[in-house]
């Protein structure tokens, strides 16, 4: 198995966090590390990570509070895994969330996919389209953060550019502040 580095940043999210990391130890794909970056929240996020004593777990805390989009770009720089994936604080994933998503990017050669996602808080499924090309991610940007896995850096993926730059594109995708995915192949959603 492939290792996947799941980045979470955290802010103020001591009612969600318990469940959110639940989600990733509940993944019947078990080669993962969590990476969470607290990002100064003042709540009990930090003793609720701190409970936790699973060796994939990793604890990383900002200096000052620097937003959503800093904190993955922190964590990313400390994954080692050859897939990233990405979940908020307050989401959580289905079991076999990783699993069905990693096989299916290695048996279809597909380098970056996303995934369907239900929002909880309202009764109501929430999906992109099935395929989305450059010039509709202008448009839109349909990838929902959490449903993201895209490759590790210094990877052999033949669709991969290694370049930091790549990967911050993807997370300014994922972030409401920031820009928008610039890519020349079609990004992917599983069911």
């Amino acid at each position: 198995m492939e290792l996947v580095s799941i980045i979470m940043p955290a802010y103020n999210c001591s009612r969600f966090i318990r469940e959110a990391i639940d989600s990733v130890l509940a993944q019947t794909y078990t080669a993962w590390e969590l990476l969470i970056v607290d990002d100064c929240s003042t709540d009990d996020t930090a003793a609720i990570i701190a409970s936790y004593q699973d060796e994939r777990i990793h604890y990383f805390r900002n200096e000052q509070n620097s937003g959503a989009a800093l904190s993955r770009n922190k964590a990313l720089r400390e994954a080692k895994g050859k897939y990233i994936a990405f979940l908020d604080a307050d989401d959580s994933w289905m079991p076999e969330k990783i699993e069905k998503q990693v096989a299916f990017m290695e048996q279809n050669g597909y380098a970056f996919t996303y995934t369907a996602f239900h929002r909880t808080d309202k009764p109501l499924r929430i999906s992109g389209p099935r395929h989305i090309t450059k010039m509709g991610m202008y448009a839109f940007c349909w990838p929902a953060c959490p449903t993201v896995i895209q490759p590790g850096e210094n990877r052999s993926h033949p669709n991969h550019r290694p370049a930091e730059k790549q990967r911050l594109r993807y997370v300014a995708a994922c972030d409401p502040k920031g820009g928008l995915l610039s890519v020349g192949r079609r990004l992917v959603r599983i069911q």
